[in-house]
Parts: structure tokens; C-alpha cells; sequence
């Protein structure tokens, strides 16, 4: 099986991007911030973060 982690990862970046609004336990929650992580060794291959409030 080939790895999809890249569409896998554009895919949930595109879901959660910057003034997404979504509900979550019946509490609505807006996107701040969304991204990938970067680190001195490279790129992380599954990692995204999100912050919302």
C-alpha cells in the first residue's frame, strides 16, 4: 500500500484551515492558527498543529 501521507496531510489542513468554524461536544470552536511544524532535522511527516478557541 503506498503512503498518502502528503494528500492525507492537505486534505486536514484544508478541513482546519485559518477561520474554520466548527463544533465539537456542542461547543462551537474558530480556527486561529494551522500549520506544519518545522524542525532543524527536516520536516516532520505527520505532524500538524492546530489552535482554536
Amino acid at each position: 500500500m503506498a503512503k498518502s501521507f502528503g494528500i492525507d496531510e492537505r486534505k486536514i489542513k484544508g478541513i482546519l484551515s485559518v477561520g474554520t468554524a466548527f463544533t465539537y461536544k456542542n461547543t462551537p470552536y474558530t480556527v486561529l492558527e494551522s500549520g506544519k511544524p518545522t524542525c532543524y532535522k527536516g520536516e516532520p511527516k505527520t505532524d500538524i498543529y492546530v489552535k482554536w478557541c
